[in-house]
């Protein structure tokens, strides 16, 4: 499982931008594995990125070179090299923005009001 921290961290990273069709996600944002879990893929920051649900749906259990293979050539290096990027990024700056820590205190009473109500 992923925290919520960790899960915000990784959105602000991304700047709350799908890494496949840079659409923003402020509202709606989803985790991506880059590599699928189906195929043993880590639920590391390194291997995740924000996506809009849409891609994350398309993409589902595939590899990120079948995934790609939909689009042209240059949409591809563009989300390999914008994936490069953004997981070289260490999450610790994005976990102490306080746009971010915002975010997850809102998140946790919003997960807190659902369960209250369960």
């Amino acid at each position: 499982m992923i925290g919520l921290e960790t899960r915000y961290a990784i959105y602000a990273r991304d700047g709350y931008q799908c890494l496949y069709c840079q659409r923003d996600v402020t509202d709606d944002p989803t985790l991506d594995h880059v590599i699928p879990r189906a195929s043993d893929g880590p639920s590391r920051p390194s291997n995740l990125v924000t996506a809009c649900r849409e891609c994350n749906a398309a993409k589902g259990d595939r590899a990120l070179g079948v995934f790609l293979r939909d689009g042209t050539k240059d949409e591809a290096l563009r989300v390999r090299s914008r994936i490069s990027e953004m997981t070289r990024k260490g999450l610790a700056q994005f976990r102490r923005d306080p746009e971010t820590q915002r975010r997850i205190e809102e998140a946790k009473r919003a997960e807190a009001a659902r369960l209250g109500d369960a």
